[in-house]
């Protein structure tokens, strides 16, 4: 039996309509928080102009020929249309970063044609990219990446990029300039450049945020708090002077070039031992520096790109991790038998890398010295060096510039 009285004395609920659609996409203009590696540069920017000088990325690229500047200008100016890390900026407590509507970008031109001597000209070409590197970059109010072309001759002009490394690493470097190959190449035809959309660098900071990366970076966790159980050793390298009891950004950058030479040599040796030539050249540094030190237990830093493989190849932003590989030597092992066990020690180490440098030292909760980034003084990497592309009917050359 139904009870009337109590059916008809039910109050309706009311609903009021508000303006909010669950599905819809966020707005691509909307602010958007930073990713962990990013707040570890933050942290340090702010230690002053100094510090976020060291963390300036700054690349040029050489053109030899008849190259055409109206080309080169148009071919950046969608460069930075396409990627959002280029247009980024901070809000001023370094808690959100915002993607800035595209505005043509200046690129200014120095023309050194008349000046002096080619020597004269070279020396003015290197003060350029002294002073790219040593100016600080505006992650506030912009712009966080800047460009400009000196013409050395007629036949002969350098392009040059400067980023944050917030937000611009080494892939993003060759990314940046295979596109602006190809974009050159299509303004000098006037067809379009066959290029596929851009990745949101956001979708980066969502991955990691995301039940996923959470688990990933706890994985990794779990790992690196393994290998460094006992604690971490200090590398003592044997200066002609003591080390500065509070960290300084001053120094410089020497390069060993593998020629055309060594480098089938280096694969060739890597492939016998069953490593790769990375592996193999980790090993020969981590050695040496088990024979400058004396110490048989040593950390180097190794720096990998940690983009989420989803993505794709298209995402130009801060997307790299750092390594603490730790070895231990044996003089009396084999040299084969290190070189087997670095390779280990990289494949697991590949395994665990969604975790940054700087939630990994908070956790370990090591000693700390002014003096010298904890747990890691040396790093060691490979690049590729110089990036050789065809820009229409010449041989462009792109190289990192030292700092």
């Amino acid at each position: 039996m139904t009870d009337a009285h109590s059916k008809d004395s039910r109050v309706e609920p009311t609903l009021t309509p508000v303006d909010f659609d669950p599905f819809a996409e966020m707005a691509p203009d909307a602010p958007f928080g930073l990713s962990e590696a990013q707040k570890e540069i933050w942290a340090v920017v702010q230690m002053g102009p100094e510090a976020s000088c060291a963390y300036n990325q700054c690349f040029a690229l050489t053109l030899r020929g008849e190259a055409s500047l109206d080309a080169l200008t148009a071919a950046v100016q969608k460069i930075f249309a396409r990627h959002d890390a280029l247009r980024t900026q901070f809000d001023a407590l370094g808690e959100t970063q915002t993607i800035q509507p595209f505005e043509p970008v200046d690129v200014p031109i120095l023309d050194l044609v008349s000046v002096g001597s080619p020597d004269e000209r070279r020396a003015r070409v290197q003060a350029v990219f002294a002073e790219e590197v040593r100016t600080p970059l505006d992650l506030v109010n912009g712009p966080s990446a800047r460009a400009r072309i000196v013409v050395e001759a007629t036949d002969c002009l350098h392009f040059v990029i400067t980023a944050h490394h917030i937000m611009f690493d080494g892939s993003s470097s060759v990314l940046f300039f295979r596109e602006l190959a190809t974009l050159y190449s299509a303004e000098l035809t006037n067809v379009e450049g066959a290029l596929p959309p851009a990745t949101p660098f956001r979708f980066q900071v969502d991955f990691e945020g995301s039940p996923e990366g959470h688990e990933r970076a706890a994985a990794a966790l779990d790992y690196w708090r393994a290998q460094f159980a006992d604690g971490a050793p200090s590398l003592e390298l044997p200066t002609d002077r003591a080390r500065s009891p509070v960290k300084t950004y001053g120094g410089a950058r020497e390069d060993l070039v593998l020629t055309k030479v060594m480098s089938p040599d280096v694969t060739r040796v890597a492939s016998r031992l069953g490593a790769t030539s990375v592996g193999l050249l980790l090993s020969i540094f981590q050695i040496l520096l088990y024979r400058l030190t004396g110490q048989s237990d040593v950390v180097v830093g190794l720096p990998l790109s940690a983009r989420d493989p989803n993505l794709g190849d298209t995402l130009m932003g801060h997307a790299t991790n750092l390594l603490p590989m730790r070895a231990s030597i044996d003089g009396r092992a084999s040299f084969a038998d290190f070189v087997r066990r670095t390779r280990t020690a990289l494949l697991d180490g590949h395994d665990h890398q969604s975790l940054t440098f700087g939630t990994l030292v908070q956790a370990l909760n090591l000693p700390r010295d002014m003096s010298r980034t904890p747990l890691v003084s040396a790093l060691f990497n490979v690049d590729r060096g110089r990036i050789a592309l065809p820009f229409g009917n010449i041989q462009g050359e792109a190289v990192s510039v030292a700092r």
